[in-house]
């Protein structure tokens, strides 16, 4: 059985061991960012593009609250964490959507249910705590999903606004 991620700068099907490994490399103390910036990533809109870095450092840190302290001993602040950060994510999402809808973009409806998707698991997250079992899934489908849906919908819908607007530049010409 295998995991298809980008996470890690790998986009073939890797094997559930070979994360694992990378996970307890991070609990060793090794580089404990789960997903990380990349200049493909941008979408040329300043405003978004730095909110999904801030989405990425929030993700970030509450996997490393999560690595670093294995027993439990800080559930409430770890629970924090993530509100925070589906507070955000909500609130991002909200701003896409609103942009999509104001421009006409054809894939608003299915792009929002992605979002709900991720906000969901930020949920099962939540609900995780005590089990940290759950985290290391978790945690990756979080870090991929977001990845991929910046480089897939993000962009597909970065790319309708580009040409949305090149066309109403040469309407007014």
């Amino acid at each position: 059985m295998g995991y298809r991620s980008v996470v890690f700068g790998i986009t073939d099907t890797l094997p559930f061991p070979l994360i694992r490994r990378k996970h307890e490399n991070n609990q060793r103390g090794g580089n404990v960012a789960i997903i990380q910036w990349t200049d493909d990533m941008s979408l040329g809109v300043e405003t978004l593009d730095e909110q999904h870095k801030d989405l990425m450092h929030l993700l970030n840190q509450a996997y490393e609250t999560v690595l670093r302290n294995p027993e439990a001993d800080d559930e409430q602040r770890i629970q924090a964490m993530l509100q925070d950060m589906r507070d955000y994510a909500r609130d991002h999402f909200d701003l896409e959507e609103e942009h999509m809808l104001r421009l006409g973009y054809p894939g608003t409806q299915n792009h929002a249910f992605l979002h709900k998707e991720f906000l969901q698991r930020i949920n099962e997250l939540e609900r995780a705590q005590g089990r940290r079992e759950l985290h290391l899934d978790i945690f990756l489908f979080l870090a991929d999903w977001l990845r991929t849906h910046i480089l897939r919908e993000d962009m597909d819908f970065a790319d309708y606004a580009y040409s949305a607007r090149e066309r109403d530049s040469h309407i007014n010409k």
